[in-house]
């Protein structure tokens, strides 16, 4: 039972709630005000973007946020490199294993894309799991595509599996003694004979999904600027906005000292005229931070927007 409110005449009482929504913080300050706090956690948070926004990068960082030394199952069907998954994964401070869905079944045989959800769900009954990961919705082939003819009419085949495992893993989701969190990636398709774009797996995912993100990257020599926009959040938190950024490094993944810099930068807490300024000490060129952020210490940006974290902040500056 919970007491949502009370004064000295009434109150309003609760009953039977569901497991309270825990959040985890990303380490990334912009986003974590975006999300209202943090990741929150029994939820289905979809990325979505243009091919080459970051759209896995950011899950396997959130993905390590949300379990640090568990295991992270993963499902992916564009074809992708393990290695990098975990180091991308590990620049949360995450360690565990990628448990990968096998391409055959136990008999040997080629796993359908049903089967290979059905595997991907089942991983949720794992206690040491603590979030799966479907990469893309749009790359998901049913059995009719698969084994039929290419002049087939397959209209809505992948909207019915995408639903029927969405479905599965968000009651799942609510049931597990360890908080856990799916996420899944999305392509942004322009819409044919008409203007906007939509993604793929028909309404089933929209609906399901307790967050939805939006990606797109500014690409500079050795690093990208990923500008991001929450475009529903079903659990606001405290002070929500809706865009946020980060930095990923090509090859090693979200870089969260990075990102406070910038962050740091955005939100006027540092300066940056030709070289990066905090507290009156000078950090360098942009690009030589970019360089030794190996041997660099970031704690001063990431105490500066803590320190900031409750003041009245606006992301104007980020498109």
């Amino acid at each position: 039972m919970l007491e949502e409110s009370s004064s000295e005449s009434s109150s309003v009482i609760i009953e039977n709630v569901n497991p309270d929504i825990e959040r985890r913080e990303t380490g990334l300050f912009s986003l974590d005000r975006a999300l209202g706090g943090g990741l929150p956690l029994r939820s289905f948070l979809e990325i979505s973007g243009w091919e080459g926004s970051g759209k896995s990068t950011l899950a396997y960082y959130l993905l390590g946020v949300a379990g640090w030394n568990g295991a992270i199952g993963i499902h992916d069907n564009e074809g992708f490199d393990p290695s990098y998954a975990g180091r991308a994964a590990a620049q949360s401070d995450w360690y565990g294993t990628l448990k990968i869905v096998p391409v055959a079944n136990k008999k040997g045989e080629p796993m359908s894309e049903e089967e290979s959800l059905d595997a991907l769900a089942d991983y949720l009954y794992d206690d040491n799991v603590t979030g799966i990961l479907l990469d893309s919705i749009g790359g998901l082939s049913p059995v009719g595509e698969e084994e039929g003819s290419t002049a087939d009419a397959n209209m809505g085949k992948r909207a019915q599996i995408t639903g029927r495992f969405l479905r599965r893993c968000v009651h799942r989701l609510r049931g597990t003694v360890r908080p856990k969190v799916l996420i899944a990636t999305n392509h942004i398709h322009q819409n044919i004979g008409g203007q906007g774009t939509s993604t793929s797996g028909g309404k089933a995912v929209h609906y399901l999904a307790a967050t939805r993100i939006r990606l797109n990257a500014d690409k500079d020599e050795g690093w990208w600027l990923v500008h991001g926009k929450i475009t529903k959040r079903r659990y606001h938190g405290t002070n929500p906005i809706e865009s946020f950024q980060f930095v990923l490094v090509p090859g090693e993944g979200v870089h969260p000292g990075l990102t406070a810099v910038q962050d740091c930068i955005t939100f006027g807490l540092a300066e940056f005229d030709r070289v990066v300024k905090l507290d009156g000490n000078s950090y360098g060129y942009w690009k030589n931070i970019v360089e030794e952020r190996n041997s660099l210490d970031f704690a001063p940006f990431h105490t500066a927007l803590k320190d900031a974290y409750n003041e009245v902040l606006t992301l104007d500056k980020i498109a």
